[in-house]
């Protein structure tokens, strides 16, 4: 069986930003892909491709109260991107506290798809993934009357 080749960390970081960009637009999907991104920043920290900068007090939106955060920095072909995420009981005792987050601090900007973001994550979390179906063409139905009449009848 063929070894397929790694996934580049800029490719990884790409996706996450698509998919953490997209959770904050679609609620609906957003625990299935939360999930998926935390466990993807675990398997980058496992690897040393990430890093904990501190905890960060951020505000997710206007209604919502501030809550505690830990900022991830993860650099990627002198692009360098940052994703909070819930701190583990050891992070809120040995991470520096940041203050509020800082509104400078922002991800390059790039474009993926959010299906293709969502394959190249799952690939590097080693799932399982499913080859996706075509859907099938639509047989084009003539839009005459069920019965013809013919002159010799």
């Amino acid at each position: 069986m063929l070894e397929s080749a790694p996934i580049p960390i800029s490719q990884i970081t790409q996706a996450l930003h698509t998919i953490n960009r997209s959770t904050k637009i679609d609620k609906k999907n957003s625990g299935k892909l939360y999930a998926l991104k935390k466990e993807v920043i675990e398997k980058l920290l496992q690897i040393g491709a990430a890093k904990k900068l501190g905890l960060q007090l951020y505000a997710f939106t206007a209604q919502q109260p501030v809550t505690l955060t830990v900022l991830i920095q993860i650099d990627a072909n002198s692009k360098t991107y940052y994703f909070h995420t819930i701190p583990e009981p050891n992070d809120l005792i040995n991470l520096p506290h940041l203050g509020r987050n800082d509104p400078d601090l922002r991800n390059p900007k790039s474009y993926m798809p959010l299906h293709k973001a969502k394959r190249v994550l799952e690939k590097f979390c080693g799932h399982k993934i499913l080859k996706q179906r075509k859907p099938s063409k639509l047989r084009k139905h003539h839009k005459g009357t069920l019965y013809k009449s013919s002159f010799l009848d």
